[in-house]
Protein backbone atom coordinates (compact mmCIF):
# COMPACT_ATOMS: atom_id res chain seq x y z
CA UNK A 1 0.00 0.00 0.00
CA UNK A 2 1.58 3.32 -0.57
CA UNK A 3 1.92 6.17 1.43
CA UNK A 4 -0.41 8.15 -0.71
CA UNK A 5 -3.48 5.99 -0.58
CA UNK A 6 -4.16 5.65 3.09
CA UNK A 7 -5.05 7.15 5.86
CA UNK A 8 -2.75 8.01 8.76
CA UNK A 9 -3.63 4.93 10.76
CA UNK A 10 -1.41 2.55 8.28
CA UNK A 11 1.01 5.74 7.68
CA UNK A 12 3.82 4.03 10.33
CA UNK A 13 2.89 0.41 9.29
CA UNK A 14 3.33 1.19 5.68
CA UNK A 15 6.55 3.25 7.04
CA UNK A 16 7.82 -0.25 9.21
CA UNK A 17 7.08 -2.57 6.02
CA UNK A 18 9.23 -0.50 3.48
CA UNK A 19 11.98 -0.48 5.83
CA UNK A 20 11.80 -4.50 6.42
CA UNK A 21 12.10 -4.19 2.78
CA UNK A 22 15.20 -2.53 3.04
CA UNK A 23 16.89 -4.54 5.81
CA UNK A 24 16.47 -7.55 3.18
CA UNK A 25 17.74 -5.99 0.46
CA UNK A 26 21.48 -6.65 -1.43
CA UNK A 27 21.23 -4.46 -4.02
CA UNK A 28 20.57 -0.72 -5.02
CA UNK A 29 17.89 -1.49 -6.71
CA UNK A 30 16.32 -3.52 -4.20
CA UNK A 31 15.88 -0.43 -2.02
CA UNK A 32 15.20 1.55 -4.45
CA UNK A 33 12.09 -0.88 -5.54
CA UNK A 34 11.16 -1.56 -1.93
CA UNK A 35 10.83 2.35 -1.32
CA UNK A 36 8.74 3.07 -4.75
CA UNK A 37 6.40 0.43 -3.92
CA UNK A 38 5.43 1.77 -0.18
CA UNK A 39 6.18 5.64 -1.33
CA UNK A 40 5.72 8.14 -4.02
CA UNK A 41 9.06 9.67 -4.90
CA UNK A 42 9.43 13.20 -4.54
CA UNK A 43 13.22 13.96 -5.56
CA UNK A 44 15.71 11.39 -7.18
CA UNK A 45 14.97 7.60 -7.35
CA UNK A 46 12.89 6.95 -4.44
CA UNK A 47 11.67 8.42 -0.73
CA UNK A 48 11.17 7.08 2.31
CA UNK A 49 8.55 9.15 4.14
CA UNK A 50 8.38 7.97 7.47
CA UNK A 51 12.01 9.88 8.74
CA UNK A 52 9.86 11.11 11.94
CA UNK A 53 9.59 7.85 13.03
CA UNK A 54 10.60 5.55 15.37
CA UNK A 55 12.94 3.52 13.43
CA UNK A 56 15.32 5.50 10.75
CA UNK A 57 17.17 4.44 7.77
CA UNK A 58 20.00 5.02 8.54
CA UNK A 59 20.17 2.27 11.60
CA UNK A 60 18.39 0.22 9.09
CA UNK A 61 21.32 0.22 6.97
CA UNK A 62 24.20 -0.21 9.78
CA UNK A 63 22.52 -3.15 10.78
CA UNK A 64 21.66 -4.49 6.79
CA UNK A 65 24.17 -7.60 5.78
CA UNK A 66 26.42 -6.72 3.19
CA UNK A 67 26.00 -2.58 2.80
CA UNK A 68 28.57 -0.52 3.98
CA UNK A 69 27.36 3.47 5.33
CA UNK A 70 29.74 6.10 5.12
CA UNK A 71 29.47 9.82 4.87
CA UNK A 72 27.27 10.13 7.28
CA UNK A 73 26.93 13.90 8.02
CA UNK A 74 23.99 12.93 10.06
CA UNK A 75 21.03 10.39 10.82
CA UNK A 76 19.04 12.57 7.50
CA UNK A 77 22.09 12.29 5.11
CA UNK A 78 24.61 9.44 4.69
CA UNK A 79 25.40 7.59 2.05
CA UNK A 80 25.28 3.62 1.30
CA UNK A 81 27.29 1.15 -0.59
CA UNK A 82 26.18 -2.63 -1.56
CA UNK A 83 28.49 -5.51 -2.12
CA UNK A 84 28.51 -5.06 -5.32
CA UNK A 85 29.83 -1.43 -4.95
CA UNK A 86 27.05 0.64 -6.04
CA UNK A 87 25.91 2.95 -3.76
CA UNK A 88 23.40 5.49 -2.69
CA UNK A 89 22.73 8.91 -1.13
CA UNK A 90 20.08 9.38 1.76
CA UNK A 91 19.32 12.90 2.44
CA UNK A 92 16.39 13.97 4.07
CA UNK A 93 13.77 11.15 3.13
CA UNK A 94 15.15 11.16 -0.95
CA UNK A 95 17.28 8.24 -2.60
CA UNK A 96 19.92 8.87 -5.30
CA UNK A 97 21.30 6.35 -7.28
CA UNK A 98 25.71 7.87 -7.33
Amino acid sequence: MRAKTMGLDGFWENSDAALDKCAKAKTVTEIVDALNEHFDKSAGDAFFGGSGGDRQMLEVMYEAVGWTVYDVEAEYHFKARDSNGDSFEYCEGDVSRI
